[in-house]
């Protein structure tokens, strides 16, 4: 019996590089990390629009953190048409995070969450937001939505470039380059905003006057 537990014991320390070394070839060619504050709801909406690597091994078990107490919206893989198809994952409370694991079929998904972190002083609102580093990155890039009547928005670090889009709303970017996996980014917005209206709220009347 102790020869079989040893042998047991041998056999899992062998498998446990070969799940580590699974994790790490995820390698996401391309992630933009879009910021919309107090769009729909009194939060952030945080997007990650991803794409794999070519030689990312399908179907890949994708595991990412994001805050404690966010709110998941959606979970989803892009076809081959741009259709997105939501997928099922699972949530786990660990290191201060909230982990998401899920399973991809298809190089390319989208995961949005509600992040509650958006921090109110009067008409000042302030939001840091953190990438912890989960995974090789080969180029990031930050889109940042201006909240409809918010003014002063400043984002640190800089640079950034700005454009009006067709929505009515400004919208702000940055490009981060690549990262390691292990390592993180922050992005700290501020800005003034007089009400506490939700963009879409004056968007659609915006839009329903015309």
């Amino acid at each position: 019996m102790r020869k079989l537990f040893l042998l047991l014991v041998v056999f899992a320390c062998l498998l446990a590089p070969a799940r580590v070394s699974a994790q790490q070839a995820v390698h996401i060619a391309s992630l933009e990390v879009d910021l919309w504050p107090e769009y729909d709801q009194p939060s952030v909406l945080v997007i990650y629009r991803v794409s794999l690597a070519a030689d990312t091994t399908l179907p890949a078990n994708v595991s990412l953190r994001i805050p404690f107490g966010a709110q998941v919206n959606a979970v989803a893989v892009k076809d081959v048409d741009g259709q997105l198809l939501t997928i099922t994952h699972q949530s786990e409370n660990t290191g201060g995070f909230q982990v998401l694991h899920f399973q991809v079929t298809l190089p390319d998904f989208q995961l949005e969450y509600y992040d509650p972190n958006l921090k109110k002083d009067g008409t000042q609102r302030t939001y840091n937001y953190q990438w912890p580093g989960d995974y090789v990155v080969d180029q990031a890039d930050v889109l940042i939505q201006q909240p409809f009547d918010a003014t002063q928005l400043n984002i640190i670090p800089g640079p950034v470039t700005n454009r009006a889009n067709s929505d009515g709303l400004t919208y702000f970017s940055k490009s981060v380059g690549s990262l390691s996996a292990g390592q993180s980014f922050v992005l700290e917005i501020g800005y003034d905003k007089p009400t506490d209206r939700v963009s879409d709220e004056d968007l659609t009347r915006l839009f329903t006057k015309h």
